[in-house]
């Protein structure tokens, strides 16, 4: 499974694109900025393809580092 942090997208623009409201969303990630589309992609391609073929039951996070401090 692939576990995305916050991801700058169409849908969130209204967050990123606010100064305060992304300091405030990105202060609990460890990397202080915003995920994009294609950082989460490459980690997608790598669980779908014959390179993860021995991976089973694994949970994948891609969020900056924000659930290492909890």
């Amino acid at each position: 499974a692939l576990c995305p942090g916050w991801t700058a997208t169409e849908l969130n623009r209204n967050l990123w694109e606010d100064e305060a409201a992304s300091a405030a969303t990105v202060s609990g990630v460890p990397m202080r900025r915003w995920g994009t589309p294609e950082e989460m992609a490459h980690p997608a391609v790598f669980l779908a393809g014959d390179a993860s073929a021995y991976m089973t039951g694994q949970v994948l996070f891609v969020d900056g580092g924000a659930t290492a401090i909890g």
